[in-house]
């Protein structure tokens, strides 16, 4: 097989890529899966259907970038990434040439044996084959897997019985998936509304009418944070997210400002750690702070927003506590609109 037609099968396997995981066009992706595509992952529905179903149901910001592409005859292989979900995650794809120990093939009305110069597209797509990556032996279908799956959190509560510690409760909390925010989720940890009383069992029941705690209360919360591109899809409906919040986020979600719905300020003093990701604080003036993996803000009760410029989603850990109202000069209308983390506004 000559170096043209290698080039040509390496193209049309970059064509099958972009077509299927950034565009989404999946009636042209049929062209390059057929309907009896042979699905590896126990995890996945089978056939063409499962794998089309399982990239409809990730963010919309997850692209695939291709890297090395390498083709040899009949064989191709590809590295590339997916970002735009998480930490970015390696894929190897190839395709396999035709063994002479192998049944021939049927494909378009004929026969495709040993040697056959016809295009890709023109054979089964069940010859295609997920490698492992990064060295780990799972394949990148249960990575897609775990994106789809509820988040969730454990947490451990502790409690003092007849004079001795105890594990009250040992339980995994759903997170929360906002419907009208791909990527957006919040789990709420606990919450003492005000200042805790240690000679009474403390409880968390029941969802507070405030996740903003009062004086001398905590909450403390889970956050993930899509990418800004996520606001300005032409999909994103705010006044949906703006409602949704106010639901989800109440005591919190009404502090939004209107002319710029991430801005906010509480009358709280918060610990907030950059669990996994980056993200960027900003402060009055536009002042920005770039913060990654393992950094901390002290917030005292200022007026801020954060600012998810990159690709990736971020996971906050919030600690907020409940402090006196701060007298302020400065008067802004409050009226909520859409929901936090949105990017700059032009």
């Amino acid at each position: 097989m000559n170096r043209a037609v290698e080039s040509s099968n390496k193209a049309l396997v970059l064509e099958a890529f972009d077509t299927l995981f950034n565009k989404r066009d999946y009636v042209a992706a049929e062209r390059y899966w057929s309907p009896d595509y042979i699905q590896h992952s126990a995890h996945i529905g089978p056939g063409r259907d499962g794998l089309f179903n399982l990239i409809k149901s990730v963010p919309s910001t997850l692209t695939y970038e291709p890297g090395v592409i390498v083709a040899d005859g009949d064989f191709v292989i590809v590295h590339g990434r997916f970002s735009g979900f998480g930490a970015p995650v390696n894929w190897d794809r190839r395709r396999y040439r035709e063994n002479r120990e192998r049944p021939p093939r049927r494909t378009l009305g004929r026969l495709a044996r040993r040697g056959d110069t016809s295009r890709i597209e023109e054979r089964p797509a069940d010859v295609w084959r997920p490698l492992h990556f990064l060295n780990h032996p799972s394949h990148i279908e249960e990575t897609f897997v775990k994106l789809t799956e509820n988040t969730t959190h454990r947490r451990v509560v502790t409690a003092n019985v007849n004079g001795k510690s105890v594990v009250q409760s040992d339980e995994q909390l759903p997170a929360y998936a906002f419907e009208t925010v791909s990527g957006y989720e919040h789990t709420l940890l606990w919450v003492n509304p005000t200042t805790p009383d240690l000679t009474k069992e403390q409880k968390f029941d029941r969802y507070p009418d405030s996740v903003v705690p009062g004086p001398g209360g905590t909450s403390l919360h889970l956050v993930t944070f899509p990418p800004s591109a996520v606001f300005v899809d032409p999909s994103f409906d705010g006044e949906a997210a703006r409602k949704e919040s106010l639901s989800r986020l109440p005591g919190l979600a009404d502090h939004f400002e209107k002319e710029d719905p991430a801005m906010h300020r509480t009358h709280t003093v918060d610990y907030a750690v950059v669990f996994e990701g980056e993200i960027w604080l900003e402060l009055d003036d536009g002042k920005t702070v770039h913060l990654e993996r393992g950094d901390v803000v002290v917030q005292n009760g200022t007026r801020h927003a954060w600012r998810n410029k990159g690709a990736r989603p971020v996971t906050m850990l919030f600690f907020l506590n409940g402090a006196k109202e701060q007298a302020t000069n400065i008067i802004r209308d409050n009226e909520p609109r859409i929901a936090p983390c949105v990017p700059l506004q032009q």
